[in-house]
């Protein structure tokens, strides 16, 4: 590799001038540092591709003689063929929606049950309903969960602890799994389930410390939703209702920002998103409609809440209802939606 003459093992002037712009260079390209060496040293360096194989060899990525570099300059470079420029790494997530297969075509969607703070009379009405219409997927849109003591705001400590909360919500899965034995049940995350997770986070090596790192702090676990074939899905996911899309679900709460809900949350779905979709998390019930300029329409949904019309957080005057939705999609993708209240036990 071109060492100084009867200096056996010591590095080249060309050796020693290729190190020294290595460890001073980031995220360059090796022909971009190759013409500097050859500028910089013309008498040094016979051409560039000397420069550049000097360069190679000094940060491991080039072999002579069946071996590298035993002491390779420490160098970033970030060319590759998907980044031809060198940009800097990133960080970005690409999150990818949850597709429900095709066979998911007959679709109850319940929300907020902000369990154990449900409904039971209102949950009695969707759950009917549902077995009186044969459907074969159960969408828990959001909010299984009400984690009150886990949340950032002041809590009630006659208030249900969480532990007691998680018991009962999976006595209540595993009772929709007895009910409904063949259906595919799905449950998206909302801002009340997230609670747990986040809190698991913030206290994990605590936690660890005190009980190990088993993974039975895992929301999956406690809920034992694999023993009961329940599907969950991250609150940053959207789904798409087949491989089409052409209705999705979310539960809403990155929809919905701010202290208030709007007037129409379905309007607020339909202007942000500009897509027919269902969501959760306001506990009001609207539809609004869109038709574009070439007379495509687009429809989006809120539901109502299957849990206390007039929780603590808003004792009155908060439009909150009972409702479900109930999706039917066809092969094509089309669906249609019915967007059901509930009021005294009863369908309106």
């Amino acid at each position: 590799m071109g060492r100084i003459r009867g200096v056996p093992g010591d590095i080249s002037i060309a050796g020693e001038k290729a190190r020294e712009l290595i460890a001073k260079s980031k995220g360059v390209s090796y022909m971009a540092m190759a013409r500097k060496l050859l500028e910089d040293n013309p008498l040094i360096f016979k051409d560039v591709a000397h420069a550049r194989s000097l360069i190679r060899w000094h940060t491991g990525t080039l072999k002579s003689n069946g071996r590298t570099n035993p002491n390779p300059v420490s160098f970033i470079n970030n060319f590759t063929r998907e980044n031809p420029y060198g940009l800097p790494p990133s960080h970005e997530e690409l999150r990818a929606p949850f597709i429900l297969p095709k066979v998911n075509n007959n679709i109850l969607v319940l929300s907020d049950l902000h369990i154990p703070y449900h409904s039971i009379d209102a949950l009695n009405v969707a759950i009917k309903y549902g077995l009186e219409n044969k459907i074969n997927t159960i969408f828990i849109n959001g909010d299984l969960l009400d984690c009150h003591q886990l949340s950032k705001y002041e809590k009630d400590p006659k208030k249900r602890s969480t532990v007691q909360e998680l018991t009962a919500a999976k006595e209540f899965l595993q009772t929709l799994r007895k009910l409904f034995p063949k259906a595919q049940i799905y449950y998206h995350l909302g801002n009340h389930d997230i609670r747990y997770e986040r809190f698991i986070n913030i206290h994990r090596l605590m936690l660890q410390d005190l009980f190990g790192d088993g993974g039975e702090m895992d929301l999956e676990t406690r809920l034992e939703l694999i023993k009961t074939k329940v599907t969950l899905i991250g609150d940053k996911q959207i789904t798409h209702c087949g491989i089409t899309g052409k209705l999705s679900m979310h539960h809403g709460h990155y929809i919905f920002r701010g202290a208030t809900s709007p007037v129409s949350p379905a309007k607020t779905i339909l202007d942000k998103m500009s897509m027919s979709m269902i969501c959760g998390h306001t506990h009001k019930i609207s539809e609004y409609t869109k038709t574009d300029g070439r007379g495509v329409i687009s429809t989006s949904w809120s539901t109502g809440s299957l849990a206390e019309l007039l929780p603590d957080y808003a004792p009155m005057a908060n439009n909150y209802a009972h409702g479900f939705a109930h999706a039917k999609i066809k092969d094509s993708g089309d669906f249609v939606v019915r967007n059901f209240r509930i009021y005294n036990g009863k369908i309106l």
